[in-house]
């Protein structure tokens, strides 16, 4: 994943309704609030491996659905990206 990336997730992180406090809701830290069986891969793999909660799933794995749920969609799943200017 590039490293542009990380800076733009964190900014959305902040913003969004859960925030970086994401750990302590349903929500994953980027206000992802589908189990993460429902996203591209590899949310599917992560799913099985720790569990189909956003609870269970460890920050690094995330951000890597977050990735793949960007490439599939742009910026379009995450309202407060225009908030971070994407």
């Amino acid at each position: 994943m590039p490293s542009w990336f990380y800076p733009d997730i964190a900014c959305i992180s902040t913003k969004e309704e859960y925030g970086e406090n994401g750990q302590n809701t349903w929500a994953g830290y980027f206000g992802m609030v589908s189990p993460p069986s429902a996203y591209p891969e590899p949310g599917p793999t992560y799913a099985r491996t720790y569990g189909d909660s956003w609870l269970d799933i460890p920050l690094a794995a995330q951000i890597d659905i977050t990735y793949a749920e960007w490439q599939a969609y742009g910026w379009s799943p995450w309202s407060t990206a225009g908030a971070c200017g994407l």
